[in-house]
């Protein structure tokens, strides 16, 4: 079973705004054994290009000793996007659309602010890893993506319904996805014990990350 942060109960994810996250944070649960470390709603504070702070939060990260690094966005109900204007909308159940930000975009400046986060820690320096880090987005409640995609948001990085409950083999695909021709690279046990602190340290006092970079690379902590 993966070790999980914070660790909630049934009583508490029935609690949550979002039934989306409760479904995907339970198949967390059973992801590679303790050689995995799932953060559930990351809080984090980037500072932008113009020097102004900017609060944010990651629904998922995903930590993996032997794939790296995932940041996730998880958007339930139905999602539609409009390439004329570029604008997203979520629509719920009462077939009201509502105006939502760019989840890829979401995900991706929280991949860089995770990035960012573990670059300013002594101890992360000091290991000198460069392991697999990448950005997915979420969509439980669809039952296919296909008109979602584009460059910025190719097949690979997309989940859907079926997604969720083979929630291990998609992770697999997306982290192959950001290694490209290469073998995923993880951040090994004393990566994932560097993070572990991170968090722990971060449950205790609600803290936030804070993030300085603005670089635009596609992956890797170059």
């Amino acid at each position: 079973m993966a070790k999980i942060v914070p660790l909630l109960d049934e009583r508490q994810l029935r609690t949550l705004s979002s039934r989306a996250e409760a479904d995907v944070y339970k198949q967390c649960l059973p992801l590679w054994g303790d050689d995995t470390l799932v953060v559930f709603s990351m809080p984090w504070i980037r500072v932008g290009a113009y020097g102004q702070p900017r609060d944010g939060e990651t629904d998922f990260v995903i930590f993996s000793q032997h794939h790296g690094m995932l940041t996730i966005e998880v958007k339930g109900g139905g999602v539609e996007f409009e390439p004329e204007s570029g604008t997203w909308a979520s629509v719920d159940r009462h077939h009201k659309r509502h105006r939502i930000k760019d989840p890829f975009e979401q995900a991706k400046r929280e991949k860089y602010a995770l990035r960012d986060f573990l670059r300013e820690q002594a101890a992360w320096r000091k290991l000198g890893l460069r392991p697999t880090i990448g950005h997915a987005v979420l969509f439980p409640d669809l039952a296919d993506a296909s008109s979602l995609q584009g460059p910025s948001r190719p097949g690979p990085i997309i989940g859907v319904r079926q997604d969720v409950s083979r929630l291990s083999a998609w992770l697999e695909d997306v982290f192959g996805f950001w290694a490209g021709d290469q073998p995923t690279i993880g951040v090994g046990h004393e990566g994932l014990k560097v993070w572990i602190v991170c968090s722990a340290n971060q449950s205790k006092s609600s803290r936030c990350c804070h993030c300085s970079s603005t670089k635009k690379n596609k992956n890797e902590f170059d």
